[in-house]
């Protein structure tokens, strides 16, 4: 088990019957599930934030939006190691409601609060806070 995600937590979000009965009693199956989706939301959150410091926290010291995405992606996980042809509708719609906010953060049209930054080693921020870029090129056709 990870240190960031403990068994009771997922309490708000299965049955504890139920999620043994997927696991079969096997934790090294969630420990699995829970390393894959600290991992995915590692990688999205990196370029802005310190993971580090985020996955690192316990109990009370997590962000709850961090943690409550952790446990829709590690149960989706789960649902698709055990029978990837009956995952059901609400796990789908959680593991994308996840994966939409995980985009909006990378992108920065959502900013978590309270999240550490990304420093570099004089203290900086390492992503810029603005964006910039052009829209692709149109091509016009008059005739």
């Amino acid at each position: 088990m990870s240190t960031f995600i403990t068994k009771p937590d997922y309490a708000g979000h299965i049955r504890d019957n139920r999620l043994d009965g997927i696991i079969d009693f096997e934790d090294s199956l969630l420990d699995k599930a829970e390393l894959r989706a600290i991992k995915v939301m590692k990688s999205h959150l990196n370029a802005r934030y310190n993971v580090a410091d985020i996955f690192n926290k316990v109990d009370a010291e997590r962000d709850e939006a961090i943690l409550g995405y952790c446990l829709d992606i590690t149960l989706y996980y789960l649902y698709l190691m055990a029978n990837p042809r009956k995952v059901p509708n609400y796990r789908k719609e959680a593991y994308m409601d996840a994966m939409n906010w995980l985009d909006g953060v990378k992108d920065g049209e959502i900013v978590p609060e309270g999240l550490p930054k990304a420093l570099d080693d004089e203290g900086n921020n390492i992503k810029a806070e603005f964006r910039y870029g052009s829209l692709p090129k149109r091509t016009n056709h008059i005739s």
